[in-house]
């Protein structure tokens, strides 16, 4: 399946699985955006489903969508990346220090604000 939008396999952390699928989700947006605006996607039988369908609909075609998908990763890649060092509790107080000072500068280079 090379160069071709699959389902992601777990990674190492839980933020790690979500990174990629959100990477996927992203790398799939010309996709979904024409699957939630092809004829007949918002009709459904029962309310509920149309109430889903709606929140599906206005999700992916939502001007931020992308952008907001992209800060996600970023973010998560941060998270990710620390997370996997500290895994086993093998690690010496003194590398958990270091990333705890290392850490904020890391959010800094995402230029977003967190809150």
């Amino acid at each position: 399946m090379e160069g071709k939008v699959s389902l992601v396999l777990p990674a190492d952390t839980r933020w790690g699985t979500i990174e990629r699928r959100f990477s996927t989700i992203r790398d799939s947006e010309v996709i979904l955006h024409a699957f939630v605006s092809s004829r007949g996607f918002l009709r459904a039988r029962t309310k509920e489903q149309k109430a889903k369908r709606r929140h599906a609909y206005d999700t992916v075609v939502a001007k931020g969508f992308v952008k907001q998908l992209e800060k996600a990763i970023k973010l998560l890649e941060v998270i990710s990346k620390f997370e996997k060092a500290f895994e086993k509790s093998t690690k010496p107080p003194s590398d958990v220090y270091h990333v705890f000072l290392t850490l904020p500068e890391e959010f800094r280079k995402l230029e977003m604000p967190i809150f």
